[in-house]
């Protein structure tokens, strides 16, 4: 693992040129390709493409904007280093990778055309595009407007989704990698490439950026599409507060930071963040990797919800209005004990420190409980309509249908929630909201219940348990704010 290689001096505006563990070559100016003296490439290579200049040199090698003779399009052309091109290994991972990143077509990610080689140079050829990366543009205007920062996640976010769709994880996603083109157009680069190198023994090549990189990466860990989303919580957190998540001088410690410790929340550095934006950011960033958004799909449903926008009608929100941190200072300093990863629900009203995993996990166990005291009810029915005439002075029959009807009720309503909190449905918390009054309703209702068995436990023990049962429904909405804050904000 190395350090990625600093910038040439060259300006550049537009190619493809991202890799992985590679630094696209940006002056941050409105410039063009530099020209250069065509290289020495292979005659096969040079009959069919014109060299027009070199647009950038990364980790992997370099890249030309280049002319295809035969099509007469204009493409980007990568020249692998000669030491990667040589791992038979490498280059047999690398093709099938490539394989499935061509299938990607959607509009926010740059075309992968083809891979080959001409004896001992291998090349990709890609749709080369005018821009600057997003590095460059944060480096030069700072964190632009929050209208500008959702409108870029956007489209960050549906190309990954339609790449994950498509079977494939980037897992060296980064500012570097991500192309703004003057319309504010967005073109994620290199999907595939990062994946295709793991595993390899060339020290030359990083594996993904500390910086950008999820636990379970730095862990050595083998890394899914989730991986892509704790690396979309940092680049967007970048992009709102203007510096990164973690910051530190060697890539081990930066790993170390990754596997241990919480980012400072995003609201304390740009205090008119959306606190619906900001726990966002914080549910990507969660280190266990089943606490994050399950799913790209379900992310990019969060980022497009109504709810998200009505955060944006302030004046603050404007589309030339700029995201000023509270402070030019760096994010707190970390300590070298291992800090707990925030909850996904907390908020600057309610400190909930549970993590969503054991939320969801208690959560159900709370709804197969109450299964458990409807069947027993159902099952003692008659034991309970007798206590219940007693306790009520009322004839023998009169209880039975209540309880009948009311352990019918609270099945329907623990089988739903079971279901969607199970399955993990992204309305969960929203339908639990409608639906809470009435389930605090019947909890109640079933909160007397051990009042009915008082001359035999005695009225101590029966107060001690309507006392647990009747703090059930609120701990059922707290866990809900863990499970699903985005839908119980």
């Amino acid at each position: 693992m190395s350090e990625p290689e600093e910038p040439s001096p060259n300006p550049f505006r537009g190619a493809s040129s991202g890799a992985a563990g590679s630094t696209p070559v940006s002056s941050g100016q409105e410039a063009s390709i530099t020209p250069s003296i065509a290289p020495a490439l292979p005659t096969a290579i040079s009959v069919r493409y014109e060299i027009l200049g070199e647009a950038g040199r990364g980790g992997m090698g370099i890249v030309y904007k280049a002319r295809d003779r035969e099509t007469g399009e204009t493409v980007a052309l990568k020249v692998l280093k000669p030491e990667i091109a040589a791992d038979p290994a490498v280059m047999e991972r690398f093709k099938n990778e490539l394989r499935l990143a061509r299938r990607i077509t959607h509009k926010n990610v740059c075309r992968l055309h083809e891979f080959n080689r001409v004896g001992d140079v291998a090349y990709i050829t890609m749709e080369f595009v005018e821009g600057e990366s997003l590095r460059a543009r944060l480096r030069r205007d700072g964190s632009p407007g929050l209208r500008t920062c959702l409108d870029l996640a956007r489209q960050i976010a549906d190309g990954l989704q339609e790449a994950h769709r498509q079977g494939v994880v980037h897992r060296d996603l980064k500012p570097e990698n991500v192309l703004v083109l003057p319309d504010g157009w967005v073109k994620v680069m290199d999907f595939g490439i990062a994946r295709s190198l793991d595993a390899s023994n060339l020290t030359l090549t990083l594996v993904g950026t500390p910086a950008y990189m999820a636990p379970e990466q730095a862990r050595g860990q083998r890394a899914d599409h989730r991986a892509d989303i704790y690396s979309f919580g940092l680049l967007l957190y970048e992009m709102v507060t203007g510096s990164p998540a973690f910051q530190a001088d060697t890539p081990m410690a930066m790993l170390l930071q990754q596997i241990q410790e919480a980012p400072r929340p995003p609201q304390e550095i740009t205090p008119a963040l959306p606190d619906r934006l900001g726990r966002l950011i914080l549910r990507c960033l969660e280190k266990d990797p089943n606490n994050r958004f399950a799913t790209t799909s379900e992310l990019v449903a969060e980022l497009a919800s109504n709810d998200l926008g009505a955060d944006l009608t302030g004046d603050a929100a404007s589309a030339d209005s700029q995201l000023r941190p509270a402070s030019r200072e760096a994010p707190a300093p970390h300590s070298d004990r291992a800090t707990p990863s925030r909850a996904t629900a907390q908020t600057a009203e309610t400190e909930f420190t549970l993590s969503r995993g054991t939320a969801r996990a208690l959560f159900l166990t709370i709804q197969v409980g109450y299964l458990g005291i409807y069947c027993a009810a159902a099952y003692y029915v008659e034991s309970l309509q007798r206590a219940l005439a007693g306790f009520l002075n009322t004839g023998a029959g009169t209880g039975a249908p209540f309880v009948v009807v009311a352990a019918m009720c609270g099945v329907s309503v623990r089988l739903y929630l079971l279901s969607s909190v199970g399955l993990d449905h992204r309305a969960a918390g929203r339908k639990f909201q409608r639906l809470f009054p009435a389930l605090f309703l019947l909890d109640t209702l079933w909160a007397v219940s051990p009042l009915l068995l008082a001359q035999n436990i005695g009225y101590g023990l029966a107060l001690v348990a309507v006392s647990a049962l009747a703090y059930l429904p609120f701990a059922q909405r707290t866990l809900m704010q863990s499970i699903s804050p985005a839908e119980t904000a």
